[in-house]
């Protein structure tokens, strides 16, 4: 096998950013440890913003997507190993999770003989919307599942447009612009509230239309960036201010209570 000419340094920098987005998520969750007591409303106030950690990951997905595919020529059988390894990684373990968070919900397995619960769990382990009227979580079983919705149908648009080789990001793009924008567009107007619900009667519909995707075309559009050689900054200095005001940024808007939810504009 031929040694890679890949001379690019490894993503440490996305592992932390990770890291950073999994202390968030968890940080966020565990304000309900101070509800009804004295200090619920600092806590609210410091730790909610903590679930833009999720909002991290999808730009992160996006990111990565265009990365690790950077060489592929767009047939069909990286395509096709493309999802498969994504649904491998993602769906068993989900499987056994959403499985046992019921049995032990119900303390036992009488959700086997429950009808309601049997299709609300194929809903879930599909990926699918259980509950419209609560976009963006829509209600799966598993309640911290509902990101897994949106990272499994972005994975989707993404394998099947590899097909279309070097275009593919610019038809992910023209995918994502055409089902975020245009569709609810023609609906109901545009909207970037991701608790916007927007009543289609096909139920996919509800999810592929969420403002919440912008955030992987936006990962997407970061990667392309960072591919390109004209992009790189060269002055070290210039780097780290420009961290430093982002950094800046972060605080103020979570400080400020401007950004405290899910969503592009949250």
């Amino acid at each position: 096998m031929a040694p890679s000419t890949d001379t690019r340094p490894k993503l440490a920098w996305i592992q932390a950013l990770r890291g950073i987005a999994v202390i968030l998520v968890v940080l966020t969750h565990a304000r309900y440890t101070f509800s009804d007591t004295p200090t619920w409303p600092l806590a609210e106030q410091l730790l909610r913003p903590g679930a833009m950690g999720v909002d991290l990951f999808f730009v992160i997905s996006g990111f990565i997507m265009v990365y690790t595919t950077r060489h592929a020529r767009g047939t069909p059988a990286e395509s096709l190993d493309f999802l498969v390894r994504r649904f491998a990684r993602i769906w068993p373990l989900y499987v056994v999770v959403v499985c046992a968070w019921l049995t032990a919900t119900n303390r036992g397995f009488a959700w086997l003989t429950d009808w309601p619960q049997i299709r609300n769990l194929l809903l879930t382990i599909s990926f699918q919307p259980v509950n419209l009227e609560h976009p963006p979580f829509f209600d799966v079983t598993l309640p911290l599942g509902w990101t897994l919705n949106f990272e499994m149908y972005f994975y989707l648009v993404f394998g099947l447009c590899m097909l279309l080789g070097r275009a593919r990001l610019l038809f992910v793009a023209g995918w994502i612009v055409l089902t975020v924008v245009a569709l609810p567009m023609f609906k109901r107007g545009l909207t970037l509230d991701v608790l916007t619900n927007f009543r289609f009667s096909l139920a996919y519909l509800n999810l592929m239309t969420s403002p919440i995707i912008l955030e992987f075309l936006a990962g997407v559009a970061i990667g392309w960036l960072y591919l390109q050689d004209w992009f790189m900054l060269r002055s070290q200095k210039l780097a780290r201010h420009l961290v430093f005001l982002a950094l800046c940024g972060g605080i103020w808007g979570i400080w400020s209570g401007l950004w405290n939810f899910h969503g592009p504009t949250k």
